[in-house]
């Protein structure tokens, strides 16, 4: 008996391990491709309330999409997150890509710099 448990162990271990490495992988490909073709152009956009929001629906439906999550089970956004361990980043990712570009035009001496500070 001890053996055929110590096997049902294992096999339970092996299973939660492949479901861990599986979402690991998701989120990893969520991140690389769906986010840099979302985000595509995003430091020139200039982001209202309405914009903030299709983005962070966006992105809890593809959080959903990833989870299996059907509308019918009324979870919560933050429940969905909370399983798999994440938290909203899509907007910041956008506001850190625009930080990004108005750095790199100030640090140079370029037409665009001159344009931002109004010396022509």
């Amino acid at each position: 008996m001890k053996n055929s448990n110590r096997k049902r162990s294992i096999l339970k271990e092996e299973r939660t391990f492949e479901r861990n490495s599986k979402q690991k992988i998701e989120d990893t490909v969520i991140k690389t491709l769906i986010w840099s073709v979302v985000l595509y152009g995003s430091e020139t956009w200039t982001m209202g309330k309405e914009d903030v929001k299709r983005l962070e629906a966006f992105e809890m439906w593809i959080w959903r999409r990833m989870e299996k999550v059907i509308w019918t089970e009324l979870k919560t956004n933050e429940e969905v997150l909370e399983t798999i361990g994440e938290e909203r980043s899509l907007v910041y990712a956008q506001c850190a890509t625009q930080k990004k570009l108005i750095g790199h035009t100030h640090r140079g001496k370029s037409l665009v710099r001159k344009v931002i500070e109004g010396k022509c």
